[in-house]
């Protein structure tokens, strides 16, 4: 049996779906550790599944880096989240936030968050995300 047999996909979109729609982000993706994309909702159509794939992967890489990092600093330690700002913090308009937050074993949520929209707020609605998003994991 499959990850994605495990886990009510549809649920999680619909979780997904409802956090964009609220808090007006540009994409969450839900993803295990070794890339595999289980739901993506994103405001814009990414209707190629290779760059579902990629963004998957690539994330993965980052976590994976993050992790063996931290294992140096010291054993045991387990990664909470990775924050990564893109574009001029001036420039609210056109900078975006990418912040990839462990959820659960080896599931990782990625939210990219333009820089216009308040931070704390955001952050409190993914802890709320995680939650929910806890409670479809098998």
């Amino acid at each position: 049996m499959s990850i994605t047999e495990k886990i009510n996909i549809e649920k999680i979109k619909e979780v997904l779906r409802s956090f964009r729609e609220r808090t007006k982000i540009s994409c969450s993706i839900l993803y295990t550790q070794d890339g595999t994309v289980i739901a993506m909702e994103s405001a814009k159509t990414l209707d190629d599944k290779h760059i579902e794939k990629l963004l998957g992967v690539v994330c993965s890489n980052i976590v994976a880096l993050a992790e063996h990092g931290i294992f140096k600093l010291k054993e045991g330690y387990k990664l909470k989240q990775i924050s990564i700002q893109a574009g001029e913090q001036l420039d609210i308009i056109e900078g975006f936030k990418i912040v990839l937050e462990s959820v659960k074993d080896n599931h990782f949520l990625l939210v990219m968050i333009p820089t216009s929209l308040n931070l704390g707020v955001i952050f409190f609605e993914i802890n709320n995300i995680i939650r929910r998003i806890n409670k479809e994991i098998a």
